[in-house]
């Protein structure tokens, strides 16, 4: 049995248990993740363990700015209903992204999800301990925001600050 720091996982890993017949600096050794070695795991090491879940680090973020949200209890596409000044109530999903090497968060919007019953997409960041909103209607399919700048960019780029909760805040308050 392993035990990988959710670091170490991007979209997938292999881990090595036998010497290869050509060796090179990017093989992942399974001795290195063994069980009995990891754990239990340090906070440095694996911090996913030490940070607050998902949903609750956005509610929190939503109670900072004074955005009253509750969460949903039925089987519903979204996560957390948010009621705007005037009273209209929006639905919204969250979702935990991570942030990849090309300095981008990507959100991907799944099939099986009904857009047409989400006002909106908020998503947190535990790398940059940061909340995004990002309206239903906004994207397709996926999303990308970028965080680091970079002359291999083309296009449109949306700017993962454009989308940050508190710059954002208007959206789900004023209607």
């Amino acid at each position: 049995m392993y035990l990988l720091p959710e670091g170490v996982i991007k979209s997938r890993i292999s881990l090595r248990v036998d010497e290869p017949e050509q060796s090179h600096g990017t093989i992942n050794w399974a001795e290195t993740y063994e069980f009995d070695a990891q754990w239990p795991p340090e906070p440095a090491e694996d911090d996913r363990l030490a940070r607050q879940t998902t949903t609750r680090k956005v509610l929190t973020d939503l109670e900072a700015l004074d955005i009253p949200a509750w969460f949903s209890t039925d089987s519903v596409p979204y996560t957390v209903i948010v009621e705007r000044n005037d009273g209209e109530l929006l639905r919204l999903r969250i979702r935990s992204v991570s942030l990849n090497d090309a300095g981008k968060l990507q959100l991907n919007a799944t099939g099986s999800i009904d857009r047409e019953q989400l006002d909106f997409f908020l998503i947190y960041c535990h790398d940059l301990s940061q909340s995004y909103l990002i309206g239903a209607d906004e994207f397709e399919k996926t999303i990308k925001l970028r965080v680091q700048d970079t002359d291999h960019h083309r296009g449109l780029v949306n700017w993962a600050i454009e989308y940050e909760l508190e710059r954002r805040r208007a959206d789900l308050c004023d209607p």
